[in-house]
């Protein structure tokens, strides 16, 4: 229930009535900005060479109407680029926008191996058979990786290190936050849940970016950010 009341906040225009439900681009860590709504959004990540997003918008309206604006912004060029995409999933509230991505920006979009059939966008796998924490480059940006199935096949959750007030501080990237009521499904997910937990000890992760920020309260919070400064906000 909570999942289907929160689809309500998701839209593509953000504007006239459903403007309250859009949050303006907010710089969440010195290398990091969130763009997106109070249901789900994106991460764009500033790195020396370029920028890596997180997932890829809804539609490909979407991304043109906000994501490439917000890149824009932050230096997007030629002689700064869009370098890569990292989907956690296949679901189109999270690749919805990277055909676009792909045609007019050519990152290199990453997905995990068992949701890339059918995709449009040629994004280069993650071997979603290996359930193991490993460490890969995404745009010349490290990720820890974990293969998370359950919320669909090829779920993938990480985990990266962001600038907080010139503090390096790791963070979660979850691949997906709900179960199907599929058995077999429901029992990889809490499988990966568990392993999620062990990566985060083990790493020693201070917090999360979810793209679902209904879920933690990310959206309160980016509203306090922008209502006051990044510095005030716990």
């Amino acid at each position: 229930q909570i999942v289907i009341a929160s689809r309500g906040w998701n839209n593509t225009s953000g504007t006239g009535a459903n403007a309250e439900y859009r949050i303006p681009m907010t710089q969440i860590f010195d290398d990091v900005w969130f763009v997106g709504n109070h249901y789900v959004g994106q991460y764009l990540i500033k790195t020396a060479t370029g920028l890596v997003q997180v997932d890829a918008a809804n539609t490909s309206g979407e991304a043109t109407t906000f994501n490439h604006p917000a890149m824009q912004a932050l230096g997007l060029g030629p002689s700064y680029p869009l370098k890569a995409v990292l989907l956690t999933h296949g679901h189109g509230d999270h690749d919805g926008g990277a055909s676009w991505l792909k045609s007019n920006l050519n990152p290199e979009i990453f997905l995990g191996s068992a949701d890339v059939a059918g995709k449009s966008y040629a994004p280069t796998s993650i071997d979603s058979t290996n359930l193991s924490m490993r460490q890969m480059s995404i745009g010349g940006k490290p990720f820890w990786i974990l293969p998370t199935p359950g919320h669909t096949p090829g779920s993938t959750s990480a985990v990266l290190e962001v600038q907080d007030h010139g503090k390096t501080v790791r963070v979660l990237i979850n691949g997906g936050q709900s179960m199907t009521n599929s058995i077999p499904q429901v029992a990889q997910y809490l499988d990966s849940i568990e392993r999620t937990y062990a990566m985060v000890k083990a790493l020693r992760v201070d917090g999360v970016m979810t793209p679902h920020i209904y879920w933690d309260g990310e959206g309160a919070k980016m509203r306090e950010i922008l209502a006051t400064d990044r510095k005030s906000v716990v």
